[in-house]
């Protein structure tokens, strides 16, 4: 192997190590969050812009299609927004269809890009981001700093797989080994 790929192989697995680490809790959090939505009649709202669409596809499909589990699809929307500033949509759109057991997921490569103005704070949302370079203190978000858009697509992968897999635990009572 030669000392390019042996480094990325090396920081990739420095990643998912540090993913393990400081995302756990946020991860458990945002799990719990989705299942007693998704328990109580709620729909999990996702939303980002055209940078973080993959994630955000990503997620739309394991919601879709099951992780551990076959079962039908998970009440969800995804909304796509062409601005500058993820969870920014029409405001009109999402008061129409935001409910009070539904959860906001807001997907951005960068939290500081968020524009959360728009969603009323009575409105429950988390923020799933790895982003560089500085991660964010704000309360809801599942974010990790990352130093390239190849590391960035990798914990996005991983942070999404994650999350439907515990969601799933906690509606079926799986884990992913049975």
């Amino acid at each position: 192997m030669n000392d390019t790929l042996t480094n990325s192989i090396g920081n990739q697995m420095e990643l998912l190590a540090r993913l393990g680490m400081e995302l756990q809790k946020p991860l458990d959090e945002l799990a719990n969050a989705c299942a007693t939505s998704l328990l109580s009649g709620g729909k999990l709202i996702l939303i980002s812009d055209s940078e973080s669409q993959y994630c955000q596809n990503l997620l739309s499909h394991l919601l879709s299609k099951g992780e551990i589990v076959e079962r039908p699809t998970l009440p969800m929307l995804s909304i796509h927004t062409e601005t500058s500033n993820t969870g920014s949509p029409n405001i009109d759109m999402l008061e129409h269809l935001y409910q009070p057991d539904d959860i906001i997921i807001l997907i951005a490569r960068d939290a500081q890009q968020i524009d959360t103005s728009l969603i009323h704070a009575d409105q429950r949302r988390h923020t799933i981001c790895a982003h560089t370079p500085q991660p964010t203190n704000s309360p809801n978000t599942l974010g990790l700093t990352v130093t390239n858009r190849s590391q960035w697509l990798t914990a996005s992968t991983l942070l999404c797989n994650l999350l439907v897999q515990q969601i799933e635990q906690r509606l079926f009572g799986l884990t992913p080994h049975e």
